[in-house]
């Protein structure tokens, strides 16, 4: 945990994540007594991280349903993963079907990781945007 929380991204981690990192993510390693290591293999900790362009696929898909399900999108305000010209292609093209979603919600001093670096701001805004647009009908 000294070493993550001195890396990025976990070292912007709320406290709250990191103790659920801590307490879930590792077991003692069985081949070295003394020392610990992650609960998944190497090749499964990769595999979660392969671009299988999945993201890319999935952004026709979700303009399918903007018109019948209620979509709220949260984002944040921080470009930390991608380069600046896909970032502001990302902009762009949100920008473009806006009145299409629900709700929009950009969140100051936060990215990629904005789950696990705000986890509090992010709960109190999806009820905040469930109260202010409800349910959906559907």
């Amino acid at each position: 945990m000294k070493w993550f929380t001195s890396h990025l991204p976990w070292k912007s981690f709320s406290p709250a994540v990191l103790r659920i990192i801590e307490d879930t993510y590792f077991i003692p390693d069985p081949d070295r007594p003394g020392y610990i290591t992650t609960k998944t293999s190497v090749e499964q900790e990769i595999a979660s991280f392969v671009d299988d362009g999945t993201h890319v696929r999935a952004i026709p898909f979700l303009l399918t349903i903007l018109d019948v399900l209620p979509t709220h999108i949260i984002m944040g305000s921080i470009n930390d993963l991608l380069s600046a010209t896909l970032y502001d292609l990302g902009l762009h093209n949100t920008q473009q079907v806006r009145s299409r979603f629900a709700s929009l919600t950009f969140m100051e001093e936060v990215g990629h990781y904005l789950p696990v670096v705000k986890p509090r701001a992010i709960a109190k805004q999806n009820f905040k945007s469930l109260q202010i647009h409800g349910p959906s009908k559907l």
